[in-house]
């Protein structure tokens, strides 16, 4: 069995600090015995609160990210380490038309040195009927190097990086698995580490990792580290018809419906185009095709039913962009293009 031992990142209202701990099947107070980590493992802060994206944004625990590191070798639980790991998968549930497509993968890293510089990429599989696990490789994203992983400052918000795929992925039917592939750092001596819920916030059942001689097992399994924990990894959507508004066409989340937005591609303004199962507070984000933040919009609390947000886009520059639709319960990302 593996065993861990934790950097913690607790908030202080939006900020994130960082401590150590380790487990032997009970987490307890340790010190870090990695002996190849490539920052100093200390006390840092973070503002992480609004980007955490699993299990539920509601979740108390939720608000907090983790990286867990081996404690009798070297790496992360979330990344490459000693064990060879060689993907580590995160499980993904859409409903809705059957009208949307995905184009996008994203992952938020906590840790990304670059030793000979390889080659990472994200691939999505099906889920696998018999063990729930991921099943057929669905597509792979274009690969970028590690010096490209986003790490932003410590003072500033995590921010994903978004792996962009060669062509879309249609006919998802609910589920199915985004991946971070780390293969090809071993023999580059790169570091590569994702954020994670705690040990007991997620659901270790929906969070696989790749063994080293190809085999799948998720992380609650003892055979994997006994964690019930989710990576912050996920997924953009985009309608098939950029111009459709009809109440036809929707992708579904956890009580959150996204339409189509309109006018796309947009000129002086957009309008966002949802509906929720259950009121709800409601704010709009857009964001660079680089994960950047750009704009934060208040839509204030609505009712349950179907709701538009018009969002002024005359200050953007002409091309794509990615907007995030978020309630208490849940969040959608899609996006637009700007004339």
């Amino acid at each position: 069995m593996k065993t861990v031992s934790t950097f913690i990142l607790s908030f202080a209202l939006i900020f994130l600090c960082a401590t150590l701990f380790g487990q032997q099947k009970n987490y307890i107070q340790h010190p870090a015995k990695a002996s190849k980590v490539v920052k100093s493992m200390q006390q840092t802060q973070r503002s992480a609160l609004e980007n955490v994206f699993y299990p539920t944004i509601d979740d108390t625990c939720s608000q907090t990210a983790f990286l867990f590191f081996v404690n009798d070798g070297w790496g992360a639980v979330s990344g490459n380490n000693s064990f060879g790991d060689l993907e580590k998968a995160q499980r993904l549930t859409f409903t809705g038309s059957a009208e949307y497509t995905i184009n996008s993968l994203f992952a938020f890293f906590g840790e990304a040195s670059a030793v000979g510089d390889g080659m990472v990429s994200m691939k999505a599989y099906s889920v696998d009927e018999a063990t729930q696990g991921p099943g057929d490789l669905l597509s792979t994203t274009e690969s970028m190097l590690v010096s490209e992983i986003i790490i932003p400052p410590i003072d500033s918000l995590l921010q994903m990086t978004i792996f962009d795929l060669p062509e879309p992925i249609a006919g998802i039917s609910e589920s199915f698995f985004a991946s971070v592939d780390l293969e090809a750092l071993y023999a580059t001596s790169d570091t590569l580490s994702i954020w994670q819920t705690n040990q007991s916030c997620g659901s270790g059942s929906d969070t696989w990792e790749q063994f080293s001689n190809g085999t799948w097992f998720s992380i609650i399994d003892q055979m994997s580290w006994g964690l019930n924990s989710d990576f912050f990894l996920g997924a953009i959507v985009e309608f098939e018809d950029s111009v459709s508004t009809s109440t036809d066409v929707f992708v579904k989340s956890n009580g959150l419906q996204l339409y189509p937005p309109s006018p796309n591609p947009a000129q002086n303004w957009i309008q966002f185009d949802f509906g929720l199962e259950d009121a709800s507070e409601v704010s709009f984000e857009v964001y660079s095709l680089k994960g950047e933040l750009l704009m934060t919009i208040e839509g204030g609390y609505k009712s349950s039913g179907r709701h538009q947000q018009v969002v002024p886009t005359h200050g953007l520059n002409s091309g794509s962009y990615i907007y995030r639709v978020r309630t208490k319960e849940n969040q959608i990302l899609s996006k637009f293009l700007k004339e």
